[in-house]
């Protein structure tokens, strides 16, 4: 009995120990298996309709690296964020690959192997005597699948980039908590100032600090709090910064909300990401606000999900005195996520998978910690193999639900029926869908998606402009000029939107219609050539040669370079014998 006793004993201080070979081993396992998951991401191409043109495909200032360009990441805002340094490293994977998505791919996946390996040396350093917390830690953060959504989309180079810095700050944390180098506040601080150069969610960073100080039982004095002060300085520039990038975002999508709406999906988002990372299944690329919102009452779950939220932080609170795991990973996550629960709604998804990535590690090392606790249990050490068994499978399942999930990533097309299948009435899916079908020429299907997403949602300007071009593609002039002119009723008055009712009119020999809406679009910005060139081909129809050639000589004015422009000019001014 004794002996059997202590076989048990062995083989459970073997798992929970300092086995120095075990460890390695088994933490190089969990990441060659991420490997061969993510293996399949490397063969796929950019995703043409969602952010990758935006960053990379239809961005020139990425695909030369120059000075000029430099001073351009650092200057200027790119599809609504301020990331320099996301940019310049674009840059120089373009570069190197000379375009390639594969190359894109190849450097996320291996950044988020690297930063698996630092989740496992943080977790370490917060629990030096117990290395099953870090290896569970790691090996699920390594293989979750909600971190698909950041590392298999090219456009997420951002958070595993900021990610990099963000785990390495906090490592050199630790080390200088056990040190007391003040010197080494300086390499943290560049890292902490590296990602927010990568991502603004690293602001939130100095809090992060704040935490270890506790988690650590170091003493709240008044040297720990200056010392806090340029990362608080660094965080309110790059935080004032996010707010005033995000002005330009896709603000028209988020829905206005009553404040008992609006606690309730961030409630009902607030427990979603806890139950995902436990129980990661129907995940997806967007996530819709619910329907009901200023129509009707909201499903049951987000009413009940307020109570939820209140009751959990009731008992992590009671937990204050007894479990400061449980207290320090709990507040991870939430300082970490509380950003991004769309307290201040922008866009039309009310929640995504990326926004996990770093938040994650909190809920698990509690985890880690809560099954390292049961394993050390009296009553349940003869069970320890059975468990760390179910662990294995566990792994394994999750392994299994991230492949199936990176083939979601395979295309753009794939990515957004997949959306579909999972919300019926997302319109946002079926318009970025019906634009792919339109690059991929299935103009009926296209036109089919973009007048689904309208039925969905009757002012979603972005599908009529959407479904007009494919319309316009198609001969279907009347059909196109419909939809633009709504656009221009009901959105914006913009150029483009008086530029392509003008080109239409005309194609429908409507000359003075389009003159009148060249005019407004002439008006609206003296400085585009196209315009005078459009203007032109109207009133060479209207036969007004010496106007048409007044707005030939303003577009090569405007654009010297401008062939189509020259050459009609040089046919007017045959045509007049000049």
């Amino acid at each position: 009995m004794t002996k059997s006793k202590n076989t048990k004993q062995s083989y459970l201080a073997k798992i929970i120990s300092n086995a120095t070979d075990k460890q390695w081993w088994l933490l190089g396992v969990a990441l060659i298996v991420t490997v061969l998951v993510y293996a399949k991401v490397i063969g796929y191409n950019f995703l043409y309709t969602w952010d990758d043109f935006d960053y990379i495909t239809d961005n020139p200032d990425v695909q030369s690296l120059n000075f000029e360009n430099l001073g351009k990441y650092f200057s200027e805002f790119y599809a609504g964020n301020y990331q320099p340094l996301t940019l310049l490293l674009y840059s120089i994977e373009y570069l190197f690959g000379n375009g390639s998505a594969a190359v894109f791919h190849g450097v996320n996946i291996f950044i988020h192997i690297i930063n698996s390996y630092l989740v496992f040396k943080l977790i370490r350093k917060l629990s030096p005597q117990n290395n099953f917390v870090a290896l569970f830690t790691a090996a699920f953060f390594a293989i979750h699948p909600m971190h698909i959504e950041s590392v298999a989309w090219i456009s997420e180079f951002k958070d595993v980039l900021y990610s990099f810095f963000f785990l390495r700050g906090l490592i050199l944390y630790m080390n200088f908590l056990q040190m007391k180098e003040v010197k080494m506040l300086v390499s943290i601080f560049i890292f902490f100032l590296l990602s927010c150069l990568s991502k603004s969610a690293a602001v939130v960073f100095p809090l992060v600090l704040i935490l270890f100080d506790y988690y650590t039982g170091r003493k709240f004095t008044l040297r720990v709090i200056v010392e806090k002060i340029p990362f608080l300085i660094i965080s309110l520039i790059f935080g004032v910064v996010a707010m005033y990038s995000q002005k330009g975002a896709i603000k028209e999508l988020a829905p206005v909300m009553t404040i008992v709406e609006q606690i309730s999906v961030i409630s009902f988002s607030f427990c979603s990401y806890i139950l995902k990372i436990f129980v990661p299944l129907s995940l997806s690329a967007y996530y819709l606000y619910p329907s009901e919102i200023g129509h009707s009452a909201l499903p049951i779950w987000y009413y009940l999900s307020i109570p939820l939220v209140i009751g959990l932080f009731i008992g992590v609170g009671y937990s204050i005195r007894r479990n400061k795991h449980l207290i320090f990973g709990f507040l991870f996550f939430l300082i970490n996520i509380i950003l991004v629960l769309q307290i201040i709604p922008v866009g039309g998804a009310s929640m995504a998978d990326r926004y996990s990535y770093i938040p994650s590690i909190g809920l698990l090392f509690v985890a880690g910690i809560g099954i390292s606790h049961l394993l050390t249990l009296p009553k349940l050490k003869q069970y320890s193999k059975s468990v760390v068994s179910m662990i294995v499978i566990l792994f394994f399942a999750f392994a299994l639900l991230a492949n199936n999930r990176t083939t979601v990533w395979a295309n753009d097309e794939i990515l957004f029926t997949d959306v579909i299948e999972k919300y019926p009435d997302c319109y946002v899916a079926y318009s970025i869908r019906g634009l792919c079908k339109n690059l991929a020429g299935d103009y009926q299907g296209a036109i089919s998606d973009e007048t689904k997403a309208i039925e969905l949602n009757p002012q979603y300007l972005k599908a009529y402009n959407l479904r007009a071009g494919v319309k316009y593609a198609t001969g279907d002039f009347k059909g196109a000029l419909t939809d633009y002119e709504f656009v221009l009723k009901n959105g914006t008055k913009d150029v483009d939107g008086y530029s392509n009712c003008g080109a239409l009119k005309s194609a429908l020999s409507d000359f003075q219609g389009a003159l009148a809406d060249f005019n407004i679009a002439i008006s609206l910005n003296p400085t585009l050539a196209d315009s005078y060139f459009k203007r032109s081909i109207v009133y060479y129809n209207m036969e007004n040669y010496p106007a048409a050639l007044n707005d030939l000589n303003k577009a090569i004015e405007l654009k010297p370079d401008f062939k189509d422009a020259i050459q009609s000019r040089n046919e007017i001014m045959a045509l007049l014998n000049k």
